[in-house]
């Protein structure tokens, strides 16, 4: 495992780290120590604070082409996935009844669909959900 944090990076610095312990070497009382991480805590925070601020922004926009990607996005997926994934299935399922059907019921073959890439999709999602629940319980979220 340690190869593969090598091959990452694990083992370099991040920017505010490296900030801090240059801190650390700077002040020696630990009073300044204090306000030098209060200072570097605001500066981890900015980015995030930005961020929110731009959403806000996108999202009073009344402009279409500004507010209305993300919708536009999760629109077009929903949109996708019905009609692709259900019709899909219903054809398969009537041809599948059709032909059990015509053997006289006699032996009843597999169901030709093969559920693997829609449930790929939707336990990824399923997934990526439950991991954003764990972090707020953590308290690992802006």
């Amino acid at each position: 495992m340690n190869w593969f944090k090598q091959l990452l990076g694990g083992n370099k610095a991040s920017p505010i780290q490296a900030i801090g312990h240059l801190f650390d070497e700077l002040f020696t009382s630990d009073e300044e120590r204090q306000a030098a991480e209060i200072v570097l805590k605001r500066l981890a925070l900015e980015p995030g604070k930005l961020q929110a601020q731009i959403n806000m922004v996108e999202a009073s926009s009344r402009s279409f082409w500004v507010a209305g990607w993300r919708p536009f996005i999760g629109w077009v997926c929903g949109i996708s996935l019905a009609s692709y994934f259900v019709p899909k299935f219903i054809v398969a399922t009537v041809v599948w009844v059709i032909t059990i059907q015509a053997s006289g019921w006699l032996t009843i073959p597999a169901y030709p669909v093969d559920s693997g890439r829609l449930m790929e999709l939707v336990l990824g999602m399923l997934g990526l959900g439950a991991l954003r629940t764990v972090e707020k319980g953590m308290g690992k979220t802006r």
